[in-house]
């Protein structure tokens, strides 16, 4: 064994738990982003009128046809 190797008390169930929530909490907010990030682009791409196609639609109509109940 070295003299500069030092060791690292265990740490106890309850901090390992408490670190294991922090990490599943992170990560749920990560992908609640990246949710949040790549929806307006998705929600634009899926309710923009076909200008040739349709007569102008007005915000309110749109908004009418895709609400979320």
């Amino acid at each position: 064994m070295r003299p500069s190797m030092r060791f690292v008390p265990v740490k106890s169930e309850e901090v390992q738990a408490t670190a294991m929530v922090f990490r599943v909490r992170e990560l749920m907010i990560r992908q609640r982003t990246q949710l949040i990030n790549a929806d307006p682009s998705a929600f634009q791409i899926a309710t923009e009128p076909n200008k040739e196609k349709w007569p102008k639609v007005g915000d309110e109509a749109v908004r009418r046809r895709f609400e979320v109940a």
